[in-house]
């Protein structure tokens, strides 16, 4: 099944207002299901997680939470202010302070040179991209598009979160995105994925359930 992006969107907004599954629920689900995937897969290492503001970067701290737990070295660099977090990336944000997890501040004048020394300081990495999701549109700005280059040059394992930050998930199309190894993505693929261009940056697509109830695919239009 195929979905756009505005369908993903009213995906989650039946579930939460409909079926009243909170959305913190629905996060937790996401992110845990992408930790599990990470670790059938053995690709725990240590790990940089970049995380922006949203729900993306909110799934990114429950990822972060859930690595950390199982044992696994990780380090977020967060490419936002954190005072502008809200809502349920907010509360996963607070969780991870808690626990004395590696948080790194990029300010939107980091070049790539200070992106690649933050991440190269774990050899053989692994880096989860939680920066930007299907909401985003346009060409990548400051901080993130030097974040996206630097991870893209650097020697590792990539995994996107629901999509490579950079990437058109309608289209498919983008002139720079997050070259992913792995593609975690929630609920369903995206339409743009079928296309060459996505491929290239996908790696391999993997479908994560975040516990909604599956008959609400009947009700997106």
């Amino acid at each position: 099944m195929l979905l756009s992006c505005q369908q993903c969107r009213q995906f989650d907004k039946i579930a939460i207002e409909d079926y009243g599954i909170p959305g913190i629920a629905l996060m937790e689900n996401a992110g845990a299901g992408c930790v599990r995937e990470i670790l059938q897969r053995k690709m725990q290492r240590p790990t940089v997680i970049l995380c922006g503001g949203g729900n993306n970067g909110g799934d990114g701290f429950v990822i972060a939470r859930h690595l950390a737990n199982s044992g696994v070295e990780v380090a977020v660099l967060l490419l936002t202010d954190s005072a502008g977090l809200s809502g349920d990336a907010k509360v996963n944000f607070e969780v991870l302070k808690k626990m004395d997890t590696s948080i790194t501040q990029c300010d939107s004048d980091w070049s790539v040179d200070a992106f690649k020394s933050a991440m190269s300081k774990r050899s053989d990495c692994l880096v989860i991209d939680a920066m930007l999701g299907t909401g985003a549109t346009g060409e990548l700005r400051a901080p993130f598009a030097n974040a996206v280059v630097a991870a893209n040059e650097l020697s590792a394992i990539r995994v996107a979160i629901d999509i490579p930050t950079g990437l058109d998930g309608d289209t498919g199309q983008s002139n720079l995105a997050f070259k992913a190894n792995v593609t975690c993505t929630f609920v369903a693929m995206k339409n743009g994925f079928g296309s060459l261009e996505a491929k290239a940056w996908l790696g391999e697509v993997v479908v994560i359930d975040i516990g909604a109830p599956h008959q609400i695919f009947e009700r997106v239009q």
